[in-house]
């Protein structure tokens, strides 16, 4: 379960698309070289998680951000305005 979190600073993971993956990894790779498609969505520790502790997640809220309105769509089920 994936929980969401006020503060950004208890925020440890990330909910991202393969693609946006591959653009943090850098040039010349592939979702294919992560064993992935590009439509897959991937979750990602921002910071050490240990076991048993709770994901939480911080939604984005920058309107005036095409990439943000689309990640919450997505996401979380909020529809652009």
């Amino acid at each position: 379960m994936l929980n969401h979190c006020h503060d950004k600073e208890l925020a440890n993971v990330d909910l991202m698309m393969v693609g946006q993956c591959v653009d943090k990894i850098g040039e010349g790779k592939t979702p294919e070289d992560l064993g992935l498609e590009r439509k897959d969505f991937v979750l990602v520790t921002t910071k050490s998680v240990r076991a048993g502790e709770e994901l939480l997640t911080q939604y984005q809220t920058d309107i005036e951000n095409t990439d943000c309105l689309l990640k919450l769509w997505l996401q979380y089920g909020i529809p652009p305005p």
